[in-house]
């Protein structure tokens, strides 16, 4: 265990994943819950600090809103570093902690997930993706998903899948 002076607290290192795991495993729940709460409140003043640390500390806190945030932001830091599968990880946490929120926030996120995971290689999920958006979506929103979804099933082989849902529209 080590400690070194952060830019508004003392932080508190463990070197070993063990010695942490039972660290933690003393603590009870709603103790451990206000702990992941504090972090993430003291991180989160510091506008520099990781998006992804913020995002697991307000989830393991309950505040699953602000860790979508979150996840979504370190998503787009994942992409800017052409980093597309830890990207496609990040955006499907995000959509997971905002699952309760309204389809106009949902959307985006599950469009920047399509293209994710595109760029990444897996056109069938990204497809998937963008038909799960278009159910979302408005009418006219919605072809213009679905017509992304069937491209990028016909440029990458899947004719026939591709042309069943240019088949719906």
């Amino acid at each position: 265990v080590a400690t070194h002076q952060g830019k508004h607290a003392l932080m508190l290192s463990v070197a070993h994943d063990k010695t942490r795991e039972l660290i933690v495993a003393w603590i009870e729940p709603e103790i451990l819950r206000d702990l992941h709460r504090s972090i993430a409140e003291a991180l989160a003043r510091d506008e520099e600090d990781d998006p992804e640390r913020l995002m697991y500390h307000f989830a393991e806190g309950g505040e699953l809103a602000r860790a979508g945030t979150f996840a979504v932001m370190a998503a787009g830091r994942a992409l800017d570093a052409l980093a597309f599968d830890s990207a496609s990880r990040l955006f499907e946490r995000a959509i997971g902690y905002l699952s309760d929120a309204p389809a106009n926030q949902q959307v985006p996120i599950r469009i920047a997930l399509a293209d994710a995971l595109r760029r990444a290689g897996h056109c069938r999920r990204a497809a998937v993706e963008h038909l799960y958006a278009a159910d979302l979506c408005a009418p006219e929103a919605r072809a213009r998903l679905c017509v992304a979804a069937g491209e990028i099933l016909v440029t990458s082989g899947r004719l026939a899948e591709g042309l069943d849902v240019f088949g719906e529209l």
